[in-house]
């Protein structure tokens, strides 16, 4: 996820923002939250000394992840692959499409756009 405030640069800390009752996830990057007065060092300090006294569950996790590819997997489109935002493609030169262009023989896919859907 990009900085919600410069657009540019990677979000480290992330916060829910609640407008007109739609809630959406926004983060900043570590230069925007310096700029708003955060110290990203004693936030990111502060989250891992929590995560540290509280145990994951990591099964509850596992559960999770398997939920999130299953339904990724269930609808995504592969024809339509090209066209996801930020997407990677894999061609093969030596394999090619009816009108002669190289076959996909592989992707990735941005998984950051599609997990902000479960959180």
């Amino acid at each position: 996820m990009l900085c919600s405030e410069c657009n540019k640069k990677p979000a480290i800390l992330f916060y829910k923002k609640i407008e007109n009752g739609k809630e959406s996830m926004e983060g900043y990057c570590y230069d925007c939250a310096k700029k708003k007065g955060i110290n990203p060092t004693e936030v990111i300090a502060d989250q891992n000394d929590v995560l540290s006294k509280e145990m994951p569950d990591i099964g509850n996790m596992t559960k999770q992840f398997e939920t999130i590819f299953k339904d990724l997997a269930e609808n995504i489109n592969l024809e339509d692959i090209e066209n996801i935002e930020g997407a990677i493609t894999f061609e093969n030169p030596e394999v090619t499409d009816e009108d002669g262009s190289p076959k996909i023989t592989g992707a990735a896919i941005p998984l950051r756009f599609y997990l902000l859907k479960y959180v």
